[in-house]
């Protein structure tokens, strides 16, 4: 009987282990990937996406070619249920009806989500960073609508200091300074009292308060 070891979510770890386990050396297994979206994002480029570094498109991998080179299958699918007493996975697909597929072996890689303190805001001016997919479009229709009020003054203020947060401020004050010819005021907001608040050394905090200072971002 053969196998299945099904990886659920195309994360930077789901995409080692495409790369590094090789079907061709494990008969009488089948790997699947499944995930919601042929492309993923690597988070670690998105500050500079945001800032206008890379495009969207540089910032993404494609799951299907690296399934495909690596002899992987690949299903595009949106997870619904996992059964880990019938060792089944049910997930939404192309069709109108739900597909149940069979598992020996699962990993989730799925990503993260952000649990706000306070209801989900309407307004279009306070920004998820997640999901990652839709996070330049959001900022990019920020700039539009900006751009179509001529505004003469902008203020910033991202939630969040620890390295994402402080790279996010970074990345915002670039963008919008030159799609825009503003220079925002950015600012930083934690309950912390200084940036990396956990699990950096004193150079690190040091060598970021000096950028924050040279680019005119409070905290």
């Amino acid at each position: 009987m053969v196998k299945r070891v099904v990886l659920v979510g195309g994360g930077h770890a789901h995409i080692q282990v495409v790369r590094q386990l090789k079907p061709a050396d494990h008969d009488g297994v089948e790997f699947v990937m499944i995930s919601d979206a042929p492309t993923a994002y690597y988070s670690g480029m998105i500050p500079g996406a945001v800032a206008g570094m890379y495009s969207d498109e540089e910032c993404q991998v494609n799951l299907v070619s690296l399934c495909d080179h690596c002899k992987w299958k690949f299903v595009v699918g949106r997870v619904t249920n996992v059964d880990k007493l019938a060792r089944t996975i049910t997930y939404a697909g192309d069709t109108t009806e739900d597909t149940v597929m069979s598992y020996d072996l699962m990993s989730l890689d799925v990503g993260s989500t952000i649990r706000l303190p306070f209801p989900t805001p309407s307004s279009p001016q306070c920004v998820s960073t997640r999901p990652i997919s839709l996070l330049n479009s959001k900022i990019s229709s920020l700039i539009e609508g900006w751009r179509k009020d001529r505004r003469t003054s902008l203020t910033l203020a991202v939630v969040g200091s620890g390295a994402a947060g402080t790279e996010m401020a970074f990345g915002l004050k670039a963008r919008f300074k030159r799609e825009l010819g503003l220079d925002p005021d950015v600012m930083l907001i934690d309950s912390h009292d200084k940036p990396l608040p956990q699990g950096y050394g004193k150079r690190v905090v040091r060598a970021l308060e000096n950028g924050c200072r040279k680019r005119n971002i409070k905290f």
